[in-house]
């Protein structure tokens, strides 16, 4: 990187520090931590990039990617 870029990329690390404010209390940002390492739970990015969910693994491994691969909207059924 040339010293233009390592500049510009200082600066927006200065404005973005500056500006960032969390969306998650202390206790809600530690509750997000410990479920993400408990294996019963999973965190999944959410419809139209607005942060994360968290589901039951076992949720998401026996209905999730049936009703999503059931989707005719998305997929179609291959015949034999």
């Amino acid at each position: 990187m040339d010293i233009f870029e390592l500049t510009i990329l200082n600066k927006q690390k200065r404005i973005m520090a500056k500006n960032s404010i969390p969306n998650l209390t202390r206790i809600h940002a530690a509750l997000v931590k410990k479920l993400t390492k408990n294996e019963m739970f999973k965190t999944i990015p959410s419809d139209k990039n607005c942060g994360f969910s968290i589901i039951k693994t076992e949720h998401l491994t026996e209905h999730g990617s049936t009703e999503h691969l059931n989707d005719v909207d998305v997929y179609q059924m291959l015949l034999q």
